[in-house]
């Protein structure tokens, strides 16, 4: 499981939890929007954490099955023990 943190601009979303797989499992607020969320990598496949660079925007597939660009600019990315 690794946190990826993303830069505050004021949204209420400032970390998803994200699992081996690339699913959003937990956030710090708006909890029936985005865990389910996957976070993709350039391949298609599950996103590895060492690929994560702060200042990118992460490429997700939303649950309703609508992918695109996630807006906020990660800052940080640590894994959770």
């Amino acid at each position: 499981m690794i946190r990826i943190h993303f830069k505050d601009d004021g949204q209420d979303i400032l970390w998803w939890d994200v699992n081996e797989e690339g699913v959003v499992e937990r956030c710090n607020l708006q909890e029936q929007i985005w865990p389910g969320t996957k976070v993709i990598g350039s391949s298609g496949g599950a996103v590895q954490p060492q690929d994560i660079k702060p200042g990118e925007k992460l490429l997700v597939i939303y649950q309703s099955g609508r992918g695109g660009e996630f807006i906020h600019p990660v800052t940080k990315v640590e894994n959770l023990v």
